[in-house]
């Protein structure tokens, strides 16, 4: 008898934590949006949310943390309100930097790869990436460009 009981108390309780969860509610729609300003290129983003209020507080999370990332892994501006990649390499042999968190997983993280890769995922092409940012420049600069010196790139 207490057996059927506890059975029927059981069965009570499943009915109504399913029919609980069949209230109906909001239905997800399509959303996208497209920021840009953030490591040289465009980022779209498409999520499916019940709301625009929703989506809009999401894509401003989103916008406030690639910029954050931005800023963190930036190799050629140096900002006054954090240590960054290019506070590091500006550091090298001279004296040591300290960083957030982020910046140390991720370099970790890009030791790993270059492991995993056997070298070819390399992070320390710092000298290579700056020849080809001055060649950039100098077309702005000037309206013309010139491909940087092969030599230069080999050593």
């Amino acid at each position: 008898m207490v057996k059927k009981r506890i059975g029927l108390a059981m069965a009570v309780v499943m009915a109504l934590t399913v029919l609980s969860s069949c209230k109906s509610r909001p239905k997800a729609e399509k959303h996208s949006g497209v920021f840009y300003n953030v490591f040289d290129t465009v980022i779209t983003i498409i999520s499916y949310q019940e709301s625009d209020e929703e989506f809009d507080r999401l894509m401003s999370y989103a916008k406030e943390r690639f910029a954050q990332l931005d800023k963190y892994y930036d190799i050629y501006t140096g900002y006054s309100d954090i240590n960054n990649i290019k506070t590091i390499n500006d550091n090298a042999g001279i004296a040591p930097v300290k960083v957030d968190r982020e910046i140390i997983d991720m370099l970790d993280f890009a030791i790993e790869c270059y492991g995993k890769t056997g070298g070819l995922t390399n992070i320390a092409m710092g000298s290579v990436l700056k020849e080809w940012h001055n060649a950039r420049e100098y077309f702005e600069a000037n309206g013309e460009g010139q491909l940087p010196d092969s030599e230069t790139l080999k050593q």
